[in-house]
């Protein structure tokens, strides 16, 4: 019950505060190489520093402390947020943020796959991330509200409420009982470089690298060009809302079927194609309401595979002693490697080119991460590898 609630709310939060921080940005006079920044130089900090959180919770043997930790400082970001106009300073609150905050997915994975049966691990964390899905459906659609009603900074004060919720939230989360101690000499940073000279997860980290830029410039300039054909932030908010509803039958069917499987292959090929027709329309279509339904139509057939099929097969490839570090450094590839460039060459390519040029390079990203997940292992009657036994 609390695991659902502390992602509801998470999710929420971070919806809320992520899909309007671009258009506040720009409201607020920032070029949208300038955003690119904002986005890029945090997630170069915390590329180290959420790799030394995840380890430091390795050895502890605990999550709640560092997840609790995350939340707090969100908040705190999310009650400062308004107050701050200049480029430079949305710069220096981002790289404190970075600096103090964990990586919320990669603690609670761990937690999650710890209490999970070795051949139900996909039903759940697809079960799981269903609470996900309404929370974030929540945060966007009362975030756009607000947002039309107090404007963009009520979004950032309603989100830090949402965080602190989700810190109290986590207290009543049961610390998994299982301390696996690390053999010695295998510390911090040693443990993640040592997971990146694993072929089998090297392979999926080369192979994930397009679509990942492709998904963080998205994020960050997505909203953007919502607002310059014309979207209000309502409509903004239910471009969010919408799929994230749709996600939760995909969600409650994916991970089943790949469990039937036992393979995650075949979930990261979907969730690639998809994101091929995704962007590829999101460069074509010039009207909000054509955007907002064909990014409700296709989106849920991409994040809730992608997420499943990757999360889970990272859990099989990497020992489960490493499990918050190996979960981490995922979330750090995805979010941190992902968020530092995509933003950063989206807002290079968005600035000289224009929004619909950017997302035809985008489409042409997911498209190369298609055909590198085709030479992935752990297709059918190929497990993905014993690292997790």
């Amino acid at each position: 019950m609390w695991f659902r609630a502390f992602r509801f709310l998470q999710m929420a939060a971070l919806g809320a505060y992520l899909i309007f921080l671009p258009v506040y940005l720009v409201e607020r006079g920032l070029s949208l190489e300038q955003v690119g920044l904002v986005a890029t130089v945090p997630v170069a900090v915390q590329l180290v520093s959420g790799i030394l959180w995840g380890a430091l919770a390795d050895l502890r043997g605990q999550t709640k402390p560092f997840l609790i930790q995350a939340l707090v400082v969100w908040a705190g970001s999310a009650f400062v947020l308004p107050a701050i106009s200049s480029f430079m300073g949305f710069l220096v609150l981002g790289v404190c943020r970075a600096l103090l905050t964990p990586m919320m997915e990669g603690l609670i994975v761990t937690s999650l796959f710890k209490g999970a049966r070795e051949d139900g691990r996909g039903a759940s964390y697809s079960g799981f991330a269903v609470w996900g899905s309404v929370g974030w459906a929540m945060g966007v659609g009362l975030g756009g509200a607000i947002a039309r009603g107090l404007g963009t900074a009520g979004a950032f004060y309603f989100a830090g409420t949402l965080f602190l919720s989700a810190s109290l939230a986590v207290f009543a989360i049961p610390e998994p009982e299982e301390r696996v101690p690390e053999p010695t000499g295998r510390r911090g940073l040693g443990i993640a470089l040592e997971l990146f000279g694993d072929r089998r997860v090297l392979r999926l980290l080369l192979a994930s690298l397009p679509l990942v830029l492709a998904l963080n410039a998205t994020s960050q300039f997505f909203p953007v060009r919502l607002r310059e054909v014309g979207a209000s932030p309502a409509l903004i908010g239910a471009v969010y809302m919408v799929p994230a509803f749709l996600e939760i039958p995909v969600f409650l069917k994916i991970g089943k079927w790949s469990d039937r499987r036992g393979s995650r292959r075949p979930l990261l090929l979907l969730a690639a194609g998809v994101y091929v027709g995704l962007f590829s329309l999101i460069s074509l279509l010039a009207d909000p309401l054509e955007l907002f339904v064909g990014y409700s139509l296709l989106e849920p057939l991409a994040w809730a595979p992608l997420l499943t099929g990757a999360f889970t097969l990272v859990a099989e490839i990497v020992p489960r002693r490493s499990w918050a570090t190996g979960q981490t450094v995922f979330s750090l590839w995805m979010w941190s490697v992902g968020g530092m460039f995509g933003p950063l060459f989206g807002g290079f390519v968005a600035q000289r080119w224009g929004l619909s040029v950017l997302f035809s390079v985008l489409a042409a990203g997911a498209l190369i991460s298609f055909l590198l997940f085709l030479r992935l292992p752990g297709g059918p009657g190929q497990p993905s590898g014993p690292g997790s036994r």
